[in-house]
């Protein structure tokens, strides 16, 4: 993730459309600097050593006018009220901090200390920092967050391009049983690359807050079931068809932050021999094909997959073989014979398009 955890919980509160957010933005127009506190009276009385006990309603006006004061204004978690005003933070002198200026120094010292969230506003740079336990994060501005949307969404709308190309050809080897295994790990890898890409972005529209509503929408378009067919994936080619699919799936998944993650690895979390050849032909169970036919409940499916193993074995049985499974009559028997084969005359004909 590009946030830390407690970052990423206080940027949804002070993103734009928020009252924190609207009297953070009138500080840094008027030029005259801040230091805010996040934290209920218990938790801070240890570094505050004198201030104003107000205890007033918080609004976006008020707070703009208590941050006139030299010295930080204290509201409470719940973004509430305000409980003081002029604090002067005197935070342990034995807490490490890299910060040069006084302000910024009391900052990144109380929350570490306390594990709150200050928040400070440079009065000559008009720049926001939030600091939280032992994070910190600068704060971005419109025009920045959404260059850096429109650049994200491009690249993933790239990645998608690319991993339907990919699922398309896949598809298309399991329908012919001739599927290698090079081919089942570059499409993992690329639709791990995807999924990460997915979550920067969902992290980018917290950011954005009210601005994030038409990225929201574009991202919700280019990622639609990813999650799903990243499952399904995995539960298609496990080696080990008894292995739990999700547990896999939460191995693979974190491999690209790091940097990690190739289809060596890819191959090995799914059960296979590190030195494995990467052009062995490997069966598929059927699931994610499968799931792609109208109103076919997974429960039919698995037990559809466990009496026949594979893709093929449900290919070439006929419809009377298909009724033995409980769930499936004369009628879904010829829906999922039928839906099988448009589903192959589609990836045919894509083939021929492409």
């Amino acid at each position: 993730m590009k946030y830390g955890n407690k970052i990423l919980s206080v940027l949804k509160q002070i993103a734009p459309g928020t009252l924190l957010r609207e009297s953070i933005d009138s500080i840094v127009a008027m030029g005259i600097g801040g230091l805010i506190v996040i934290s209920d009276k218990e938790d801070i009385e240890e570094v505050i050593e004198a201030a104003f006990e107000i205890n007033t309603r918080f609004t976006p006006q008020r707070l703009t006018e208590l941050a006139k004061m030299d010295r930080a204004v204290v509201l409470d978690e719940e973004l509430r009220y305000i409980i003081y005003a002029n604090a002067h933070l005197s935070p342990d002198r034995s807490v490490p901090s890299q910060e040069t200026g006084t302000r910024h120094r009391a900052a990144q010292k109380t929350a570490f200390q306390t594990g709150k969230t200050v928040i400070t506003i440079s009065e000559r740079q008009r720049r926001v920092t939030v600091y939280s336990g032992e994070e910190r994060y600068v704060l971005r501005d419109i025009t920045t967050l959404n260059s850096t949307m429109s650049q994200a969404l491009l690249i993933i709308g790239q990645y998608r391009g690319e991993l339907d190309e990919l699922f398309g050809e896949l598809s298309s080897m399991e329908f012919e049983g001739k599927v290698l295994l090079y081919q089942v790990a570059r499409v993992i890898h690329m639709l791990v690359q995807t999924l990460h890409m997915k979550e920067e972005i969902e992290e980018l529209c917290i950011e954005l807050g009210k601005e994030s509503d038409l990225p929201e929408r574009q991202l919700v378009s280019l990622t639609m079931n990813l999650d799903e067919e990243f499952e399904l994936l995995v539960k298609d080619f496990i080696r080990d068809s008894k292995q739990n699919t999700q547990a896999i799936v939460e191995k693979i998944y974190p491999l690209d932050r790091d940097k990690s993650l190739s289809e060596e690895k890819v191959i090995q979390k799914l059960g296979y021999a590190e030195d494995e050849e990467m052009d062995l032909l490997v069966p598929t169970r059927g699931y994610r094909i499968l799931n792609k036919i109208p109103h076919f409940p997974m429960p039919i499916i698995e037990r559809l997959v466990e009496k026949f193993q594979t893709l093929e074995g449900v290919l070439t049985a006929d419809s009377r073989e298909l009724q033995q499974i409980k769930g499936i009559g004369e009628v879904r028997a010829r829906a999922i014979k039928t839906g099988l084969k448009r589903l192959e005359n589609r990836l045919m004909i894509l083939e021929e398009i492409g």
